[in-house]
């Protein structure tokens, strides 16, 4: 459970203050180092061999947040774990398996009032607990939409996928386009840049590696200095999709 000085984030993705607690691939020991030598509590996401093994352990295929203490976990181990952790976890009634569409089951994007996917893949429970708590449902062609953006803020993000990006700006999200390319996930040809950050705090967006060498690295820097978002580049290697960085639990 939180502790005093802690509690759960209110809106999925969206820290209102400095994050504590966050869930991410156990893969990636040097990303977990630099996120614990800040001071959070980590949850190692362990891989789902249902899935294939470039994004069996990806958070953002696992793990859906649905606000506060509320959890759809991908598997009966990871349901276990979250309610040690204090949550309230109800496992997918379409757990992601295969190859897609089968692993896009939990893979939707949350922003603010707004979840963006390929609805007729979700998971059902996720379907249905967003539209009873008056979540707008968006459906965009991209399955892999958590992890194919970026979030900035409630009202900002960044992407690759045009699509998406004409979704997010008729509900008023500012995109910024960004070419494909310049990250890393090893075993396909490229990966995406929303699974290689996650937001710290409203004013903190971590990245895996850094953007030296991504085709808008200049554009990615000046739009987080206009939306007020210092980035934090947690290796000095090249950006690499871990499955995100989900942050679940921040200070009071």
């Amino acid at each position: 459970m939180p502790t005093t000085m802690e509690r759960f984030l209110k809106k999925p993705n969206l820290p209102q203050s400095q994050a504590t607690f966050c869930a991410l691939s156990e893969e990636h020991p040097a990303i977990l180092e630099a996120l614990a030598r800040r001071g959070l509590t980590l949850w190692p996401v362990t891989a789902e061999h249902a899935l294939p093994s470039p994004i069996a352990a990806h958070a953002d295929m696992l793990l859906h947040h649905l606000g506060e203490n509320r959890l759809l976990a991908g598997n009966y181990r990871l349901a276990a774990e979250g309610e040690r952790f204090g949550f309230c976890v109800q496992k997918a009634e379409r757990m992601p398996a295969g190859c897609y569409p089968g692993d896009i089951s939990l893979n939707a994007l949350r922003i603010g009032p707004h979840l963006f996917g390929l609805i007729e893949k979700l998971d059902l429970i996720l379907q249905q607990t967003v539209v009873g708590e008056g979540i707008q449902l968006h459906r965009v062609p991209q399955g892999y939409s958590r992890c194919s953006v970026c979030v900035v803020s409630e009202k900002a993000a960044i992407t690759a996928d045009l699509p998406l990006a004409g979704a997010m700006e008729a509900v008023g999200i500012e995109v910024l386009r960004v070419p494909p390319g310049g990250v890393e996930l090893p075993g396909y040809s490229c990966g995406f840049l929303g699974g290689a950050a996650g937001l710290l705090a409203p004013d903190c967006l971590a990245f895996t590696g850094t953007l030296q060498g991504h085709p808008a690295e200049e554009e990615i820097l000046q739009f987080l200095y206009r939306h007020k978002v210092s980035p934090l580049f947690l290796t000095d290697g090249q950006l690499l999709d871990v499955g995100g960085i989900l942050p679940l639990k921040e200070q009071v």
